[in-house]
């Protein structure tokens, strides 16, 4: 391999990153050695952060955050390796095919594996500052409880997680190539549905492998201990943390070399894949007989929708099943109910009255519905142009647009409701109380998400597609977290103050027959505000107005 090659193509594929959607170039502040002074800032803020409060703690206090540190120093490389993929399934995915068909690189002079390892170091540098958040709160840890001789060992297998997680990226990159390339040879809508199952469950998949729950449950039931961890190659940096804390040295050379082992193993498996899947076939069109068309009238215009609302609604719904660059905001949803769900599957007694579905039913309407709706615009792309020439008024847009997201997200609540009920029940007003926050922060969220996405829209058809500014995504995350937590804590606050968390709590109760008008009038005037700002800024969209 030529490193010159991997070092000029990694440092072109980060640029690419920040270049997307901005079309004065990246300056100054977009290079990739600035990522250095981010790494130092975001190092820096929580080590000083703690370094000041620990020495504060009283002796009890600082006796229940011993073992926080010890978890801190041996889990961070298996939560990298985590956090990336998901950071790679949501922002690293979203390549169609027309662009990775055609993109540039496919006709450099670039080996596989030049490509793979360019690729790789990109990746790392994007996400570098999560490497670096972390060991900016391990080291003050390490300080205080006299850790300070793991600490380093932690950042170098840490960083190994970091490329490891970059890789599986790639694998899926490669992957993903694969499916579509074996869907484009058939047809029919079963084709295009099967693409997308197979899609989201190979993310499904890939993400669990490496989630660290789920991978410290199993090594505790299945070898029962860290003496048996060879049979789980995921968790081997922790291991070696761990027997280095056990001053166990040779097993701390033994999981070491496995650890090392195993990344390159990862490696040379990407480069193979790539090379075989270097990019999906391109999509070949046959023109056959067929029978007559006949026009047929979507079921939804008895619920109130005209038919070019209808016609706006299908086109989203065909785009999400047939779109591979968008099969990534159906997995991450997934991705968060099992993550969450997890804990409570394998201990159930341990959830027993602590409510856990009502929180995962505060999570899944806000965070699945200000995804989907705040991408409703950006994923147009070029064919943007057409919405605005349409003649349409922005309730109509906002109808038809909205609409697979509260379908999508309304069913994903209810879902998580059943699921919760059955592993760790809740009082049956309880539920329904929480049913009806759950719409209302359906309905708020899916208007900041589309008021957000309709102002900060990113069109860009690049690698890396996100359809909406990190600007915008911030603004949207913040606001409709407080509308969500706003929302639901009227709700919260009853559970808690009767004691549907761990028992009763040291405050008077607030009933709930108090706390469930209370959630309806909060969420009706947020839903108020929240469409109010959305209308407009579609307005000003729509008569190409800077939003």
């Amino acid at each position: 391999m030529r490193l010159s090659a991997i070092s000029a193509l990694s440092s072109i594929l980060f640029k690419s990153y920040f270049r997307a959607g901005r079309p004065g170039g990246l300056g100054r502040f977009m290079q990739p050695k600035i990522m250095i002074l981010i790494d130092v800032i975001v190092f820096a803020a929580p080590f000083a952060l703690l370094q000041f409060l620990l020495p504060l703690f009283p002796k009890d206090l600082l006796t229940l955050v011993k073992p926080l540190a010890w978890q801190t120093l041996v889990g961070l490389p298996l939560l990298l390796t985590s956090g990336i993929i998901v950071a790679g399934i949501l922002f690293e995915l979203g390549q169609g095919s027309g662009v990775s068909s055609s993109e540039a690189v496919n006709w450099l002079p670039i080996s596989p594996r030049e490509y793979v390892a360019a690729s790789t170091l990109s990746v790392v540098a994007a996400y570098s500052f999560l490497l670096a958040f972390g060991a900016g709160i391990a080291l003050p840890l390490a300080l205080q409880f006299d850790l300070i001789r793991i600490w380093p060992i932690t950042v170098l297998f840490s960083l190994l997680a970091l490329i490891l997680g970059a890789l599986i990226v790639e694998i899926l990159r490669a992957a993903v190539n694969r499916v579509s390339s074996t869907v484009y040879r058939r047809s029919g809508k079963f084709a295009i549905i099967t693409r997308l199952v197979l899609v989201v469950i190979l993310f499904v998949v890939i993400q669990m492998a490496f989630s660290p729950y789920i991978l410290f449950y199993v090594l505790g039931i299945l070898v029962g201990g860290v003496e048996l961890a060879w049979f789980v190659p995921m968790v081997w940096p922790s291991v070696a943390i761990t027997n280095l804390i056990q001053l166990n040295l040779p097993a701390v050379a033994t999981f070491s070399a496995l650890s090392f082992i195993f990344v390159f193993t990862i490696f040379f498996s990407a480069s193979y894949l790539r090379q075989r899947y270097w990019s999906p076939s391109p999509v070949s069109i046959v023109i056959e007989s067929s029978t007559k068309y006949a026009a047929h009238t979507p079921s939804v215009l008895g619920l109130g929708f005209t038919p070019l609302e209808a016609a706006i609604a299908l086109k989203e719904f065909r785009a999400l099943l047939r779109r591979r660059d968008l099969a990534r905001f159906i997995a991450i949803p997934i991705l968060f109910v099992i993550s969450l769900t997890a804990p409570t599957l394998f201990s159930p007694s341990d959830y027993s009255g602590s409510s856990p579905g009502f929180f995962l039913m505060v999570m899944i309407p806000y965070m699945t519905t200000l995804m989907l709706s705040s991408i409703t615009i950006g994923q147009e792309g070029k064919a943007v142009v057409n919405l605005r020439m349409l003649p349409i008024k922005a309730n109509s847009l906002i109808k038809g647009k909205l609409l697979p997201t509260w379908i999508i997200s309304i069913a994903a609540t209810l879902a998580v409701t059943v699921i919760f009920q059955t592993i760790a029940p809740m009082p049956f007003p309880t539920v329904v109380a929480a049913i009806i926050a759950g719409i209302l922060v359906v309905e708020i969220e899916s208007f900041i998400g589309l008021g957000v996405g309709v102002r900060y829209p990113d069109f860009t058809i690049s690698t890396r597609s996100r359809y909406i500014t990190f600007t915008g995504f911030i603004i949207g995350f913040i606001i409709g977290g407080v509308a969500a937590l706003a929302t639901f804590a009227p709700i919260m606050f009853s559970i808690i103050s009767t004691g549907g968390i761990r028992g009763p709590a040291p405050i008077s109760a607030f009933d709930l027959t108090i706390a469930l008008p209370v959630t309806i009038i909060i969420g009706s005037i947020l839903s108020y505000i929240a469409y109010r700002y959305c209308k407009r800024g579609v307005e000003k969209f729509l008569t190409n107005l800077e939003a």
